[in-house]
């Protein structure tokens, strides 16, 4: 890790930024200067904290994440509204409203295994029922 940046913000205490080379991100710490054991040490109490602010995290960094516990998602199935096979499908227009589908097998002229009917009120779509 090394160090630079270096700022006075006021009586002896300083802020450096630091480079954690391991995460790729850049971490932010108060040290006050130590004139007793001329050393840098972590500034605390009301002139700062021990703690670090991380910017710059890379988006490809793992984080780990504690368990939760998720509900169900409720999804809705294509085979529930179509459930047989089917290889071709028709479509019907009213103006610019798809009003119908249907759902064939053998192609074109093969047989019919559901239709879905669309009703409109102007543009919206008010339902669609299946047959």
């Amino acid at each position: 890790m090394s160090l630079s940046g270096r700022t006075n913000l006021s009586g002896g205490i300083y802020r450096d930024v630091e480079v954690d080379s391991e995460l790729g991100g850049l971490a932010s710490r108060q040290y006050i200067w130590n004139t007793s054991s001329l050393a840098w040490e972590k500034a605390t109490g009301s002139s700062g904290s021990g703690n670090v602010t991380v910017t710059n995290f890379p988006a490809t960094q793992n984080v780990d994440i504690t368990a939760q516990t998720l509900s169900r998602l409720n999804t809705i199935q294509q085979a529930q509204l179509i459930p047989k096979e089917y290889d071709y499908i028709e479509l019907s227009y009213t103006g610019s409203n798809l009003t119908g589908v249907i759902y064939k097998t053998s192609g074109s002229g093969g047989t019919t295994v559901a239709t879905l009917t669309l009703s409109y009120t102007g543009s919206q779509l008010d339902s669609v029922a299946r047959t």
